[in-house]
């Protein structure tokens, strides 16, 4: 299974994506912004590919684990991503939520001038069963990460 996550629009503190599931649009994606200089829980994670694991430790998982008995089997993981630590996809509306993570919605506003995005709970649980299925599958997942144009770029068109 691979997930794309293709960089669009950027605003002053966030970065919104569109998501692909195998080549098919599946739903949005907000992210930190992009930064040639990373500065911790704030920035983008770097465009590229990353294999993704279940991670079963940490203050997320026993959250999620809570929340979603039955369902939860770990954080859904990016490995190997340069300079950063425990980057997962999971639930949240806005860049202060993403802590340097992915997150995932149907369908976006501006709040105080930056993106957000919304329906994201019922978008990342359907995004988690799918990836569970691939897993169970014997199938690999992996996410794919293609930047567009970047802030100052955006303002000039």
């Amino acid at each position: 299974m691979i997930i794309t996550i293709k960089r669009e629009k950027r605003s002053e503190h966030a970065t919104l994506s569109k998501v692909y599931v195998d080549g098919k649009y599946f739903c949005l994606a907000l992210e930190d912004s992009v930064r040639d200089e990373k500065i911790p829980g704030s920035t983008a994670i770097p465009a590229g590919q990353y294999n993704v694991q279940l991670r079963k430790a940490g203050g997320m998982h026993a959250r999620y684990s809570r929340l979603y008995p039955g369902l939860h089997r770990g954080m859904a993981q990016m490995m190997q991503v340069p300079n950063f630590e425990y980057v997962y996809i999971h639930i949240g509306n806005y860049f202060s939520d993403t802590a340097g993570c992915v997150l995932v919605g149907d369908y976006w506003k501006m709040k105080d001038g930056d993106y957000a995005v919304y329906g994201s709970t019922r978008t990342y649980l359907q995004l988690y069963v799918l990836m569970c299925k691939a897993w169970d599958n014997g199938e690999k997942v992996t996410v794919e990460i293609v930047s567009g144009p970047t802030f100052e770029e955006q303002c000039l068109s």
